[in-house]
This record gives structure tokens, sequence and C-alpha cells, in this order.
């Protein structure tokens, strides 16, 4: 009996080969890698070759809450019809975040994204503020509408 799996990693398709009691890695079609002795393995040597075909890029990130963090963009990812970049910061930290958050590094994008962070932290700010009044505020309860 032979053992049939085959499976998708990245774009490149995995396949068992129960003769030899390996995997090969194809890619449309063509073997380009064989003799791997595991699924990890393959993933290792996919990850490997897409990476060698990314140029690493100076980049800006702005998280949700609006902070600014630089760094260098090692390579991109598709997962679920999403596009993500793998970028590095400064202290080497990796991170996965989406490319719509990602911009480049340059003086124009900086001033604005420090622009955008500061006026974000003015929001945060303001909110504070605004709840702090609404709590100083008597609220309507349900024993003020109970007829005597």
């Amino acid at each position: 009996m032979e053992i049939e799996m085959k499976g998708k990693y990245r774009g490149y398709d995995i396949e068992w080969m129960d003769y030899n009691r390996t995997f090969s890695v194809s890619l449309d079609g063509a073997r380009i890698s064989e003799n791997k002795s595991s699924l990890e393995d393959c993933r290792k040597w996919v990850d490997i070759k897409l990476k060698e075909k990314f140029n690493r890029v100076d980049v800006l990130h702005i998280g949700w809450r609006g902070e600014l963090t630089r760094g260098i963009a090692t390579s991109l990812l598709t997962e679920s019809g999403n596009i993500y970049v793998w970028m590095s910061d400064i202290k080497k930290k990796r991170s996965k975040e989406s490319i719509d958050s990602i911009y480049l590094d340059n003086s124009i994008n900086r001033n604005i994204l420090l622009n955008i962070s500061d006026k974000r932290a003015q929001i945060r700010t303001l909110e504070g503020e605004i709840q702090e009044l609404m709590n100083q505020m008597e609220h309507l309860t349900v024993d003020m509408m109970a007829t005597q």
C-alpha cells in the first residue's frame, strides 16, 4: 500500500515520496528539491528560498496606538489573501505586520508619521479628560423614574 501526502506551503507543493520515504518540494509542477526528511525541513527550505528573493528595505511601522517603530523589512508573506511584512526593529526584534501599516523610511514619511503619532496621543489625552468630565455628572437612575 502506497501512502500519498500532498500539501502546499507559501506557493510551493510538498509531496511525500513513499518509494524512498522522503519529501520533495515542487514549484509549478517542476521538482526543485528532493530528499527532505521532514515537513519542517521542507518549510525551512522554502522560507530560505523566499527570503533570498527580497531586498531589505528601511521602513517605518505605525502601531494601532500610534507608536512609531523604525526597522528593516526582510520578507513578505501572504496569508488568507492578506499581505504581511516580516520586519526587524533596531533592537533586532522580529515581527509580522500588515503591509498597510508599513511605510518607507524617508524624511517626509517620518515627519508625517510623527505628526500622526502626536495627534493620536492628543486624542488619548482628550478621551481621558472627557471621561473624567462624564464621571462628574449625575446619571439618571431607575429610582428617579419610579412613581411613588
